[in-house]
């Protein structure tokens, strides 16, 4: 999944009044009035150009897939640092350049638009505005038939109401949900695609051309069966990260490592997946999309009970550790302590720090304590200024050591030996002198 998934930085500060989505036509006369029949039908093989809408963490990787395929290629978003940003992750890719550009007026040379726009507003909720924000825009792109293809992630029923928003224009419209998991080293086009369509010919198009730039595709009819599939693949992460960091808390609480429990678990070869406890669910995909599907269950009449306890759940991890973390300095008489907090990315082995519940959970302790993060790779250029950020190991004592993230290589001896208490949330460990009581 955003993705974290699609850059939700792009396309903000548009509001739509009651969150409803305007329904305006794209329908234009022309000046010439060419009626929408003599508008030449797009055929696979006359497809040259492929233009990508929004450049952030998915439009980037989306764009050079396609470059590496060997098509030309259009890279387009509304924010300047964003195409320098894009410039740099491209600039190492085989194929043909790709135009970048932040005039909507370059879009007009390209056949196929996929849109990788956020679904989030600046202040975390759910929200299509972007979407609502280039419909405007792309008003001023000549009118022409183009296979448009919806890579964020969607409400049901919005490729429809999109493709209905497009007027003539919308006659091939397709989802191809992103699944792409920074940091784990793999690329976007290694990943297979659910692809879904408003029409056949839609559908048998976006299938083809993905497989012309070596994705392995997996069709499905009706469209909705697209979008509610990655919502599902969403909701799942999250029931169980929500699931395990309970499962985590009655650990610590009868005396016994949350990890050695999962491993020992895990050893069976069937109907079990390992999921890992920490401070919560972070980043722009896996706490935010389920809401989608919990506004398509209220509008269907449907409570989901388990999947909104995941979502409340996860926001409440963060005070639970919070929490303990103070009944273990109150027990040797500290009201405000000198903290490490050792993680601040939205996940292991990637800089984003977007949305990240470690950062979150530091941003909490420091109204408390006086905190110190630790985080070797993460984005220093984007990280919040009324947070310290070291890149070592620091060489100082402090009063608690609370591991929220581990990359690779976390040096945990290391980290043990600065304080008396350690929480390793990673593990579900906690560690502390014998002069302290480990349960509350």
């Amino acid at each position: 999944m955003l993705t974290p998934s699609v850059d939700c930085a792009r396309y903000q500060g548009v509001s739509i009044a009651n969150g409803a989505h305007s329904r305006r036509s794209w329908r234009r006369s022309g000046g010439n009035g060419a009626r929408a029949d003599t508008v030449i039908r797009l055929n696979l093989n006359a497809i040259s150009t492929i233009g990508v809408v929004g450049l952030g963490t998915i439009g980037s990787q989306e764009l050079a897939l396609w470059q590496r395929s060997g098509h030309q290629t259009v890279g387009y978003d509304i924010s300047e640092d964003q195409v320098e940003a894009a410039r740099d992750i491209i600039k190492a890719n085989s194929g043909p350049a790709p135009r970048l550009t932040t005039r909507i007026t370059d879009l007009n040379e390209a056949d196929v638009l996929i849109l990788c726009l956020p679904n989030l507003a600046p202040t975390g909720e759910n929200s299509m505005a972007a979407f609502d924000h280039f419909s405007g825009d792309a008003r001023a792109l000549d009118e022409k038939e183009r296979l448009w293809i919806l890579a964020s992630t969607l409400p049901i029923g919005f490729t429809r109401e999109l493709a209905a928003r497009l007027g003539d224009q919308g006659r091939l419209v397709a989802h191809a949900p992103e699944r792409f998991d920074p940091g784990r080293g793999t690329e976007l086009g290694e990943i297979p695609r659910v692809v879904g369509a408003t029409s056949a010919e839609a559908l048998n198009m976006t299938v083809e051309l993905y497989k012309r730039a070596g994705v392995t595709t997996h069709a499905v009819d009706p469209v909705e069966v697209a979008e509610a599939s990655k919502l599902l693949e969403n909701s799942f992460r999250l029931v169980n990260i929500a699931f395990i960091n309970e499962f985590a808390e009655l650990c610590r609480r009868i005396g016994i490592t949350a990890a050695d429990v999962i491993d020992a678990a895990a050893t069976k070869p069937f109907a079990f997946m390992a999921h890992q406890p920490g401070v919560g669910a972070g980043g722009t995909c896996i706490p935010t999309m389920p809401r989608y599907l919990l506004d398509a269950a209220k509008e269907s009449g449907l409570k989901m009970p388990i999947l909104q306890d995941a979502v409340t759940g996860n926001q409440q991890i963060i005070e639970r550790v919070a929490e303990h973390l103070r009944g273990l300095l109150s027990a040797s008489g500290i009201s405000r302590g000198r903290v490490l907090v050792v993680g601040a990315a939205y996940k292991p082995n990637y800089p984003d720090a977007r949305a990240s519940a470690a950062l979150a959970f530091a941003h909490g302790l420091a109204a408390h304590h006086s905190v110190l993060v630790y985080d070797p790779i993460v984005d220093a250029a984007r990280f919040p200024k009324d947070i310290e950020l070291v890149r070592a190991i620091p060489d100082e004592h402090f009063d608690a050591v609370v591991i929220a993230l581990k990359h690779r290589n976390t040096d945990i001896a290391a980290l043990r030996k600065l304080s008396p208490i350690l929480i390793d949330l990673v593990r579900g460990a906690v560690e502390v002198s014998e002069s302290i009581s480990t349960h509350k």
